[in-house]
């Protein structure tokens, strides 16, 4: 089951530092594996439910990253926390955040000296928390 969050609001941060931008058009969906065990000759009702695997992926329109930081992104080799601010930053408002989120492929722009403007980025992270700001 898949739970979409939009967010109106969002930044990406490396090492606790705001990078990135403008997030527009985000979603952030998690889903988590359950796995039902019968046994032989029972009722047909799982004697057991477990729950395995979870994933945490998400999607932006755009954002605005520093030219600095578009290499490390472009390559992967950087985890980033996607944080989502689905009413905005007002205190007592939701926050999403996702962690550890290395970027794939994705487009971009560079519509100002020293602003690049990524498109179509998708992203997955190990972490998921939801908290008020």
């Amino acid at each position: 089951m898949v739970q979409p969050y939009k967010g109106n609001l969002g930044v990406i941060s490396l090492g606790g530092t705001v990078i990135g931008n403008g997030l527009v058009d985000g979603n952030v969906g998690f889903t988590k594996e359950l796995s039902e065990f019968y046994r032989q000759g029972g009722t047909g009702e799982p004697t057991q439910i477990l729950q395995g695997h979870r994933t945490y992926r998400g999607k932006f329109d755009y954002a605005y990253l520093d030219a600095n930081t578009i290499i490390n992104a472009a390559l992967g080799t950087t985890e980033y926390t996607i944080i989502y601010y689905p009413k905005g930053t007002a205190s007592g408002n939701p926050i999403v955040t996702i962690s550890n989120c290395p970027l794939g492929g994705f487009t971009f722009n560079q519509e100002e000296d020293g602003v690049v403007r990524i498109e179509g980025q998708e992203f997955a992270g190990t972490a998921i928390t939801f908290s008020t700001a």
